[in-house]
């Protein structure tokens, strides 16, 4: 990922994809919720020829375009829809579930196991350990399991 001014989705470059995924989901709901919904939802019973359709898709292609590498760009069917495009990424950079589910029970393991390394600071033990359960609980929506939660002591 490069780095962006604070606020901005940084540009995916093919690395990440779960993390860009998610920033540009708040990216895209906090320009206008229907940029998100012709992004997110099937066009299928959609009139791609309705003026409020054609200008929520440009939006949502611009701000997805503007966020994304050359070499991401390259790979896309750049004059199809947003949610087409969207689907594109997906379908080039998402994990399978089986992958999904390996990292998920992995990630899980280290939880098990986690333990302050020597001479750690407190700050630095509650930064990989924050990491690691946000981590988990991303994964874990695929698969509808109980989020990890931290217990009070």
């Amino acid at each position: 990922m490069m780095p962006r001014p604070v606020g901005s989705v940084p540009i995916f470059n093919g690395e990440d994809y779960a993390y860009w995924k998610a920033r540009m989901q708040a990216y895209l709901q906090s320009l206008d919720p229907e940029i998100w919904s012709v992004t997110h939802e099937s066009n299928a019973n959609v009139n791609l020829l309705e003026p409020d359709y054609i200008k929520c898709n440009a939006k949502a292609k611009n701000a997805l375009f503007a966020c994304i590498s050359k070499d991401v760009f390259a790979q896309l069917d750049a004059s199809t829809t947003t949610h087409g495009i969207r689907t594109e990424i997906q379908g080039l950079y998402e994990a399978t579930s089986d992958v999904k589910e390996e990292r998920y029970y992995m990630l899980k393991n280290k939880y098990d196991h986690f333990t302050r390394l020597p001479h750690e600071r407190a700050n630095t033990v509650y930064s990989r350990f924050h990491v690691l359960v946000e981590e988990i609980n991303a994964l874990r929506d695929d698969f509808k399991m109980k989020p990890v939660e931290v217990e009070d002591s």
